[in-house]
């Protein structure tokens, strides 16, 4: 809007009025004083300015595709060209598509997550490098405007940012060597969902259990595999946990935790209209994406996979300034998941073909 000449105002670098700004930028259809408080709004309009075009001219448009409480739900065939091991479905409401659903078969698919401390994870570097095993990749972590991680992640066993916040963002995507994924809650974990019976053998991992259970090393009994911890309130739980990860060579990325054993878990009321994207464990032990095609808030679409049915967890994806996600088909072709903001990303979850 800065610059631009329209009916009413004509606007300037030198000489702004910043509530005439709002005021003329919502007369485009962006409602900033909508926002959680209007700090917010206004930063919107400087740190992610394709959004704010974005949803005016869809405003401007009359298109906004949202989709409407009480229509019919169907999952339909996407046109694309299938791959062996994966499900690509659109989810349609009253007609209209407003979500893809990618599920992807365990022992034919696996998980890769990608995290660079220097705040850059090449997009197109990825998907080359992986060439005709890529599936799918997308951003997890949220980030800050200087391209930090917001929360703790790891990648192979190494610590790649040291954050670990008590509360919110409650979902742990937690994935092995074996490129197995798991959605976990962090407030409370299951051992048993990092270390095998088989794990215990391993000279290292069972003095660590056993400090943990006892207070000295030794033999460590597969009892403990039934014990819980919760690291991000307990110190002596969270030295366990981050050794855990570097002994299993773990990797691990955060985001609010949406759906747990198929309920809806804490989802704030974000009110906001854009893209969404959630990473899903199903109740068969699939996994996949969700990516809405039409704006909507995150509960929306956790309103519309609990519909579907089938879901055991969603773990929230960014869908903020780092957001490029992609799709690649049956015959090689590449397709673009939600808008484009970046190339680039601080981390990215890949789904590839074994």
């Amino acid at each position: 809007a800065v610059g631009e000449k329209s009916a009413s105002k004509e606007f300037s670098l030198k000489k702004i009025n910043l509530d005439e700004l709002i005021t003329e930028i919502e007369s485009r259809g962006f409602p900033i004083r909508k926002q959680d408080n209007l700090s917010k709004g206004v930063s919107r309009i400087f740190t992610n300015p394709s959004y704010v075009l974005r949803r005016s001219m869809q405003k401007l448009s009359g298109d906004e595709s949202q989709p409407q409480s009480g229509q019919a739900l169907k999952l339909r065939p996407n046109g694309w060209t299938q791959r062996d091991g994966v499900d690509v479905r659109e989810l349609v409401v009253g007609g209209k598509e407003v979500a893809k659903v990618i599920r992807c078969k365990r022992g034919k698919t696996g998980v890769k997550v990608l995290v660079n401390r220097s705040g850059l994870v090449d997009t197109a570097g990825v998907m080359s490098s992986f060439g005709k095993k890529y599936i799918v990749s997308a951003p997890m972590n949220m980030t800050t405007a200087n391209r930090k991680l917001t929360e703790i992640a790891f990648q192979d066993g190494v610590q790649m940012n040291w954050l670990l916040t008590p509360n919110g963002k409650d979902g742990l995507l937690i994935v092995g060597e074996d490129g197995n994924p798991k959605i976990l809650d962090k407030r409370e974990i299951l051992i048993g969902d990092l270390l095998t019976e088989e794990d215990l053998k391993d000279r290292e991992i069972s003095d660590a259990c056993s400090k943990w259970l006892y207070g000295s090393s030794g033999p460590c009994p597969a009892s403990i595999l039934k014990e819980t911890i919760r690291p991000f309130k307990k110190f002596h739980d969270k030295l366990f946990f981050l050794q855990m990860l570097k002994a299993k060579k773990l990797s691990l990325l955060c985001g609010m935790l949406l759906m747990d054993n198929g309920k809806t878990s804490r989802v704030k009321n974000d009110g906001d209209q854009t893209s969404r994207r959630f990473f899903l464990e199903f109740d068969d032990g699939s996994f996949g994406m969700a990516n809405s095609t039409a704006d909507m808030s995150t509960g929306e679409l956790v309103e519309l996979l609990t519909a579907m049915g089938g879901v055991k967890r969603a773990i929230y994806m960014d869908t903020g300034m780092y957001d490029k996600a992609s799709y690649r088909d049956g015959d090689g072709k590449d397709h673009i998941l939600g808008h484009v903001d970046t190339d680039e990303s601080t981390n990215r979850v890949v789904i590839f073909s074994r």
